[in-house]
């Protein structure tokens, strides 16, 4: 029994340690994050347009946080199908959240706003390389249009989500001192090492009521045994 209590210390112990890894690994991609193109965004929000789109590698990735149902996210909506997408349809591509009815696209958008040194206080959000733009008025056009041209001419392009990727990693490898809400990956790396620790304590508890049984039943068998 002592044996196997071992190997199980030493297997939770491992397991502790390299779970940052594998939840960093895959953390942004599949932690229920649920995107949508732009033209579902616009059906979503009863916007007619005309423009077709083919997504390809090359393209600046606009990444809009919005609200279902948000009028200036209406406007910007409107605003990307009938001039974004005629005049800059082959530079960009969109990924839209939808983050007032889904929390987990909230905690991604929280995020994403840490990161870039804001906080997440409305929608729209519109990010492009490292550059984000918080609310909508036709007067930030210009300033929208002039980063998807800067960005796309850039040989150093900057992905949001990439980047937060790495961010999460150095952040839960302590490469970072920004603070703030905890993450997704925080409440699982704590619930498995608070699991782990109370299995250890409940497997000692186990095995000193099982060695004191044991003793027991050897004394009282001593005892019977005697002439």
């Amino acid at each position: 029994m002592k044996g196997l209590l071992k190997k199980i210390s030493i297997l939770t112990l491992a397991l502790v340690l390299l779970l940052p890894i594998f939840v960093n690994a895959s953390e942004v991609t599949n932690s229920g994050f649920e995107s949508l193109t732009l033209e579902q965004a616009l059906e979503e929000e009863q916007i007619a347009y005309s423009f077709s789109h083919t997504d390809n590698a090359n393209q600046v990735v606009i990444y809009l946080f919005r609200g279902k149902g948000c009028g200036y996210c209406h406007k910007f909506l409107e605003y990307a199908a009938n001039t974004l997408m005629p005049n800059y349809g082959d530079k960009i591509r969109f990924v839209t959240y939808e983050v007032w009815y889904n929390e987990t696209n909230g905690a991604l958008y929280q995020g994403i706003a840490e990161m870039l040194g804001t906080s997440a206080e409305g929608v729209p959000f519109i990010v492009i390389g490292n550059k984000y733009f918080t609310g909508y008025a036709e007067s930030m056009n210009s300033e929208i249009e002039a980063q998807i041209n800067s960005e796309y001419s850039s040989s150093n392009r900057y992905d949001a989500i990439e980047e937060y990727a790495k961010y999460l990693n150095n952040k839960n490898n302590g490469s970072s001192n920004v603070t703030g809400k905890v993450d997704l990956s925080d409440a699982i790396i704590w619930n498995f090492i608070f699991t782990s620790v109370s299995t250890i304590i409940i497997l000692v508890f186990v095995n000193n009521k099982f060695n004191k049984l044991t003793g027991k039943i050897d004394e009282d068998a001593d005892e019977y045994d005697e002439p």
